[in-house]
């Protein structure tokens, strides 16, 4: 896979250095290395953002386990209302609440700068009803993910 592959980027800054951002990249360290780069931060990493980012992080480990859960979801607006995962991790609606679909876009911009695909806001609409029909009405506990960290190469 193109997008597990770690890409480099020589930040503008003379203090950044070379940084790496790659789908096995944790959240929080996404957000420190943000936080370096000061034309990112200019232009797409607002307070708010970060705020998000940072209360999504204590339930989610990386980004490609973020894209990965919102792709399975069928969307990132899928998630909104809580999800469980993995047989047993959740992801509460308490840590989305006031991430929406801005500030994905927001997210998204910064990763594709960076090389990463962008993570869906909605992947299929529903008929009502169908989704329970296709998946189940417990579909949302039954949410898995391929862990990146556990495997050892894609």
């Amino acid at each position: 896979m193109k997008e597990a592959n770690c890409l480099e980027k020589l930040a503008e800054t003379k203090n950044a250095g070379s940084l790496k951002v790659c789908t096995d990249t944790s959240i929080k360290e996404l957000v420190k290395i943000i936080r370096r780069d000061k034309t990112i931060l200019k232009k797409h990493l607002t307070n708010g953002l970060q705020v998000s980012l940072i209360q999504i992080e204590k339930y989610v480990d990386t980004i490609g386990d973020l894209k990965k859960l919102a792709e399975n979801a069928d969307g990132f607006s899928r998630l909104k209302s809580g999800i469980i995962y993995n047989n047993g991790r959740e992801l509460p609606s308490a840590a989305l609440k006031s991430f929406g679909e801005k500030r994905l876009e927001y997210l998204n911009n910064v990763l594709s700068l960076y090389g990463i695909d962008q993570i869906p806001w909605t992947t299929k609409k529903y008929a009502p009803g169908e989704r329970q029909a296709e998946k189940g009405w417990d579909w949302w506990k039954k949410v898995n993910i391929y862990n990146f960290s556990q495997s050892g190469s894609i």
